[in-house]
């Protein structure tokens, strides 16, 4: 939703000289692959949630965490914290108390829509695997006005409303 993109840093519009640092999970991988698609930029870093490990000759002044919140540094993330860093891009931001009003929704995405990648030639398996990532799908069965809400107006990709409808919750398991 453009009134909400135009709420972040700049540094989502820039991207020379910038790496990514991935977690260990699936969100954060495939995140990391879609900015790597778009945009070249490479994974230089792991963070094991102690601590964060760069590859050889890099620093962590232009570092991207992806699916992970850090007190400082820039950062694409889904999670609900009390870390507050400005650098950081989520739909979770401010929400603290009310975890029932969060997007519970992926990393991947979140960034798919960001940078406005068309989703209308997926299939609906695709589709599907999509909101499994970080059970996002689950969120459609605990209250279907909030996913509609995210999905369609902060997202805008009503399609996913179709597909959590239409698909049960022991199918996507």
């Amino acid at each position: 939703k453009k009134e909400i993109k135009e709420k972040y840093p700049d540094w989502v519009r820039e991207r020379e000289g910038y790496s990514l640092c991935l977690t260990d999970d699936l969100d954060s991988l495939a995140s990391c692959k879609v900015l790597n698609k778009i945009f070249g930029i490479d994974i230089y870093g792991f963070f094991s949630f102690d601590t964060y490990y760069l590859s050889e000759n890099r620093t962590d002044e232009k570092l991207i965490g992806v699916d992970l919140d850090l007190a400082k540094h820039k950062a694409f993330s889904n999670h609900v914290t009390y870390i507050q860093n400005p650098e950081i891009i989520s739909l979770n931001k401010g929400i603290d108390r009310n975890y029932y009003d969060k997007f519970a929704g992926s990393t991947l995405i979140t960034v798919l829509s960001l940078y406005n990648v068309n989703l209308d030639k997926l299939t609906d398996e695709q589709l599907r695997i999509l909101l499994c990532v970080d059970s996002g799908y689950l969120q459609y069965h605990f209250n279907k006005d909030l996913f509609t809400y995210y999905y369609k107006d902060v997202l805008q990709y009503p399609q996913f409303i179709d597909i959590a409808k239409n698909t049960s919750k022991k199918e996507f398991e």
